[in-house]
């Protein structure tokens, strides 16, 4: 009596073992996971703040309003005076940095305020590289921004995978604690012949039998309470309860199939290290040729009754700048001319610094090695894509055959579990053969859902190599 409710007791643990009574959908679980992921959260602020400066970048780079009071001085004394030198200017760095500046100086110390030199102007950038480098810093935010689109797009995929990956080791983990199942059966069905066999429980035999069982029991045991931590640790990152009566039966039942990815249906020019290679070799040849040797500005204005023209008179301003190998060398000049053209004042200036021009030789230098150095970076982007190539197509050689030959295994094995069935009612069959048949048809099941599962995490590993901006 105690045997048959034993070898009943086996055969449920082991018949229900792999096939969940209440399994959680799969698309829940995912869903869970990927919401309760830390590496999406950060990435998903990193992408804001990104925005955030994408934004700032183009502000600055579209115009720029300055208002000061200068420098307010009050004096006093019997007399109180106070005096100001307020400014406003306008920028508009897209226009070859055009600006338009006002300013003047105000002294109340009477009356009224007294305002003398008055003056408008506006200047611009004759020939430099201010409109190139203005595009390549609104370049580099866009390109910042939608890398950091990319970064979230791609934590998805890893952490897809991740998830997948974690599962795939649970049903690893069942087919484990379906195996000591299978054998803690077998060892208690020998445990059974030998005792009706009439052995005594001091016998070698009897202790030997006995221990082995005890052995299988705690196999089992143990495998057990590892899956149970293993699916209790997975529930949680996936945000749902695990209530289920066996850690098995947390498990999903089924898992969509999917179509895998071929790594030639994807662009050559999308790989990810060749489109990298090719972005920083493009954006550094714009940043190269923005960096003039000569920068030359212009600059024109009206001051009203200007201080330093004689007899304060109006004057129509006129000036220019120029900058050589990076400020080593500055000139300027500057003439204003009084509107009855008496006594015009003129203006000039110039400083030379000779470190600079060695430092600009210098720089040119390197300037020159960086482009070296991006070609070759392009050319082993180049030799990685072909590398990659070939390690995917064999994998998915390799998965494709693996698929075949498990589904046509567990099409073998279900067949034979059914014909075992019939002949163990008939009697022609041993039950553990029976059970031994059950496993494998349970084993190779588990093993196709675990192919389904290396099929996702391999479309998703093909996928991470390229850039997919359509998909954003």
């Amino acid at each position: 009596m105690e045997r048959n409710v034993f070898l009943c007791t086996a055969f449920f643990l082991l018949c229900g073992l792999l096939h969940p009574a209440a399994a959680e959908p799969l698309e829940t679980l995912l869903s869970g996971y990927l919401a309760n992921d830390g590496t999406i959260k950060s990435l998903t602020l990193a992408l804001r703040d990104k925005e955030l400066s994408c934004r700032s970048v183009k502000i600055s780079h579209t115009f720029s309003v300055s208002l000061s009071s200068g420098t307010i001085t009050v004096t006093t004394g019997e007399k109180t005076s106070v005096s100001l030198k307020p400014n406003a200017s306008l920028s508009v760095p897209q226009a070859s940095n055009l600006k338009f500046t006002v300013s003047s100086d105000i002294n109340a110390s009477g009356a009224a305020p007294e305002i003398r030199s008055t003056s408008l102007g506006v200047g611009a950038d004759i020939f430099s590289g201010a409109m190139a480098s203005r595009r390549v810093a609104l370049m580099k935010a866009e390109r910042e921004l939608l890398e950091a689109r990319r970064n979230l797009q791609d934590g998805f995929l890893s952490q897809e995978k991740a998830f997948y990956s974690e599962l795939k080791g649970l049903y690893e983990a069942a087919l484990k604690v379906s195996s000591s199942e299978k054998d803690y059966f077998d060892k208690q069905l020998s445990f059974e012949l030998v005792k009706v066999q009439g052995y005594e429980p001091q016998s070698l035999k009897y202790r030997q039998t006995n221990l082995e069982v005890l052995t299988a029991r705690h196999s089992v045991d143990s495998n057990r309470k590892a899956l149970e931590r293993d699916v209790r640790i997975f529930a949680r990152r996936c945000g749902v309860a695990c209530d289920a009566p066996f850690p098995q039966d947390f498990l999903p039942d089924s898992i969509p199939q999917v179509e895998a990815l071929d790594v030639l249906s994807f662009p050559r020019e999308r790989y990810t290290k060749i489109e990298s290679a090719a972005w920083t070799n493009k954006i550094n040849t714009l940043a190269r040729k923005a960096d003039k040797m000569v920068t030359v500005t212009g600059s024109t204005g009206y001051t009203f009754a200007n201080s330093s023209a004689a007899g304060g008179k109006d004057t129509i301003d006129l000036g220019a700048a120029a900058t050589i190998a990076d400020s080593a060398l500055k000139l300027n000049a500057g003439v204003s001319e009084p509107i009855d053209f008496s006594s015009p004042v003129f203006s000039f200036g110039i400083s030379l610094d000779p470190t600079k021009f060695f430092l600009h030789n210098i720089a040119a230098q390197q300037r020159r090695i960086a482009a070296g150095q991006e070609q070759l970076a392009m050319e082993s982007a180049e030799s990685s894509y072909e590398t990659a190539v070939i390690s995917r197509q064999t994998a998915l050689e390799n998965l494709r055959w693996q698929t075949a030959v498990n589904r046509e295994t567990y099409d073998m094995y279900s067949a034979l579990e059914r014909d075992t069935m019939r002949w163990f009612r008939n009697g022609i069959v041993t039950e553990s053969e029976y059970k031994a048949a059950v496993v494998n048809k349970e084993k190779y099941r588990v093993q196709c859902l675990i192919d389904v599962i290396e099929c996702i995490m391999y479309n998703n590993e093909t996928k991470l190599l390229f850039v997919r901006d359509e998909e954003l």
